[in-house]
C-alpha cells in the first residue's frame, strides 16, 4: 500500500486539532485494553489458580512479545503506506482481541488473545507520531506529542473506573468485553474522516548526512544508533517504562493486599491517583518543556527536565511502597505518576527530530519496542518472579519489596536522560512552515 494523491500538508487550523484529539481517542483506548488485565490481576489470578509469575507473564511478555514482532514490519509498513488505514485496521485488531479476552476459558487461550491485543497495538504509535509530526510543526510538535501522550493516562482512569465498577458486579470477563468491543467504531472513524498529510512538508532540509530516498531497515536502524542522543534517548524512555508499567501492572494488586481495597475502590482510587497525576505531568512537559525549549531556543531542555524528573520520582516512590497510611499512598502515587510521565512529550519528539520523515514510524516503533521489552515485559516479569520468591518468607510484604525496582529504574533513567542532554544540540533548525 502506497500513498496515491496524498491531501497536502495543512496549515495548523481546526482540522489538524481535530486529527490530534481522534489519534487522542485511539491512544486512550489503546491504553485502557492494554492496561486493563492489570487491574484484573487478583480476580483472573484467583480462577485459573496462578502464581505471581504466571501474571507478570500475562501482564508483560504475552503482550510485548508480539509487540515487538510485528512493530518492525508495521513500522515499515508505514513509512510506505497509507497510515491512517494501517491505524484503523490495527484499532480493530485489539479491541477485538481485547473483547475475546473475556471469553477465554483457559490460561493458553487468555495468552493468545493478549498476544492478538499486541500485534493490533503495534500499529498505534508508528502510525500516530508519524501523523502529527505531518499535522504540527517543530516548535508546535512537543506540545501535540505531549497531548496525544496523556491519553495514556485518560485511558487509565476512565479504563479503570469503568473495568473496576464492572468486574465487581459482573466479572472480570465482563470487563474485557466491555472495554474491547466500543473502539471498533472509533476504527471507522479514524478510516474514513483522517486524511493523509504530505510527509515531512514541516521539516527543514535534510542534514548531508541523512539516507536519501526510501532506506533499507538496516540503514535506517544504522543511522539511527549512530547518534549517540537517539541511543541514549531509547534507553532513557526503555528505563523510564519499567516504572510505569510496574505501578500500572501491580499497582492495584499492591493496594488490594497491603492496602485492603477491592476491585471497585482501586479501580475508582488508584485509577483517579495515577490517571490525573499522569495528565497534569504529560501536559506539563508538553507545554512548560516546549516553552522553555522555544524561548531559549535549545533542544536540551527536552531530556533536562525529564532527567531531573525521574530523579525525584525514586524517593516519592519508597514514600508510597512503605507508609502505612493510605490517604498517603495515593497521594505518592498521583505525584509518582506525574513525575514519570513528564518524559513523554519532550524524549519522543526529540527522538524523532533526529531523523529524516521517511524514517518516523520507524524510529517511534523502535522507542516503544525498547519501551515495551525492557519496561512493559521485563518489568512486571521481574517483579512477579521475585514476588513469588519473597512472599514465601514474607506474606503480603513480599510485593512490596518485590517493588523496589521501580525507583531503581527512575534513578537509571535520570542518569541515562541526563548524558542525553548533552548530546543533544543547544540549538535547533527553522522549520519549513
Amino acid at each position: 500500500m502506497t500513498d496515491v494523491n496524498p491531501a497536502k500538508a495543512p496549515s495548523v487550523g481546526l482540522y489538524s486539532y481535530y486529527v490530534l484529539f481522534i489519534l487522542f481517542l485511539a491512544n486512550a483506548f489503546n491504553a485502557i485494553d492494554r492496561s486493563i488485565v492489570g487491574l484484573l490481576v487478583e480476580p483472573i489470578k484467583a480462577e485459573m489458580n496462578l502464581s505471581d509469575a504466571s501474571m507478570g507473564l500475562l501482564t508483560g511478555f504475552a503482550f510485548v512479545v508480539f509487540y515487538s514482532l510485528f512493530g518492525i514490519p508495521i513500522a515499515r509498513w508505514a513509512d510506505r503506506g497509507v497510515r491512517r488505514s494501517i491505524l484503523a485496521m490495527g484499532i480493530f485488531v485489539w479491541s477485538g482481541m481485547t473483547a475475546l479476552c473475556g471469553l477465554a476459558t483457559s490460561f493458553p487461550a487468555l495468552v493468545l488473545a493478549r498476544m492478538g491485543v499486541g500485534i493490533g497495538e503495534a500499529t498505534c504509535f508508528p502510525t500516530a507520531l508519524p501523523l502529527i509530526a505531518d499535522y504540527f510543526p517543530p516548535k508546535r510538535r512537543t506540545q501535540a506529542i505531549a497531548i496525544f501522550q496523556s491519553a495514556l493516562y485518560v485511558g487509565v482512569v476512565f479504563g479503570s473506573i469503568i473495568a473496576g465498577a464492572i468486574a465487581q458486579a459482573h466479572g472480570w470477563r465482563a470487563a474485557f468485553i466491555a472495554l474491547g468491543a466500543p473502539a471498533i467504531i472509533l476504527a471507522l472513524i479514524v478510516r474514513f474522516t483522517i486524511k493523509e498529510p504530505t510527509r515531512g512538508a514541516f521539516d527543514p532540509p535534510a542534514k548531508p548526512d541523512a539516507p536519501a530516498g526510501q532506506p533499507s531497515l538496516m540503514a535506517s536502524l544504522r543511522h539511527m544508533f549512530s547518534q549517540p542522543a537517539f541511543t541514549l534517548l531509547f534507553f532513557g524512555a526503555a528505563t523510564m517504562a519499567v516504572l510505569a508499567a510496574i505501578l500500572g501492572a501491580w499497582g492495584p494488586a499492591f493496594f488490594v493486599r497491603l492496602h485492603g481495597l477491592d476491585l471497585r475502590q482501586v479501580g475508582r482510587l488508584l485509577g483517579m491517583s495515577i490517571g490525573l497525576g499522569g495528565v497534569a505531568g504529560a501536559v506539563f512537559g508538553g507545554y512548560v518543556v516546549g516553552y522553555l525549549r522555544d524561548r531559549r531556543g535549545d533542544e536540551r531542555w527536552n531530556a533536562l527536565i525529564p532527567a531531573l524528573a525521574a530523579l525525584g520520582a525514586a524517593p516519592i516512590l519508597l514514600l508510597f511502597l512503605f507508609t502505612p497510611s493510605l490517604p498517603v499512598a495515593l497521594t505518592t502515587a498521583a505525584v509518582c505518576s506525574f513525575f514519570n510521565s513528564i518524559y513523554m512529550g519532550p524524549v519522543l519528539a526529540a527522538a524523532l527530530g533526529l531523523v529524516p520523515a521517511q524514517m518516523r514510524a520507524l524510529a517511534a516503533s523502535v522507542i516503544l519496542i525498547g519501551q515495551n521489552l525492557i519496561g512493559y515485559g521485563l518489568g512486571p516479569f521481574a517483579v512477579g518472579v521475585m514476588s513469588d520468591a519473597l512472599s514465601r518468607q514474607m506474606g503480603p510484604d513480599g510485593l512490596r519489596y518485590a517493588l523496589l525496582i521501580a525507583p531503581a529504574a527512575g534513578l537509571i533513567s535520570g542518569f541515562i536522560l541526563l548524558a542525553a542532554c548533552r548530546r543533544l544540540p543547544s540549538g535547533f533548525p527553522t522549520p519549513a512552515e
